[in-house]
């Protein structure tokens, strides 16, 4: 390992949005093998813009990030 690589911890995490019919979208969130699945409706916001600003949060090491989906 070259001295400047940082040694990252990470949490198993995987999530799946599927973009459903009729204004409808599904999220599928998977961690540490554990499984959530929510149904959220994107009459009223973008999910998908929603869930990439947080994860860009993440990346970007704030400590937290939040968002809201209407079901």
């Amino acid at each position: 390992m070259r001295n400047n690589q940082k040694i990252i911890q990470s949490d198993e995490l995987d999530m799946l949005l599927i973009l459903l019919p009729s204004g409808w979208s599904e999220f599928l969130l998977y961690i540490h093998g554990r499984k959530f699945n929510y149904l959220i409706t994107h009459a009223f916001n973008n999910p998908f813009s929603e869930i990439m600003y947080a994860v860009l949060d993440l990346i970007q090491d704030k400590q937290e990030t939040e968002f809201i989906w209407y079901n």
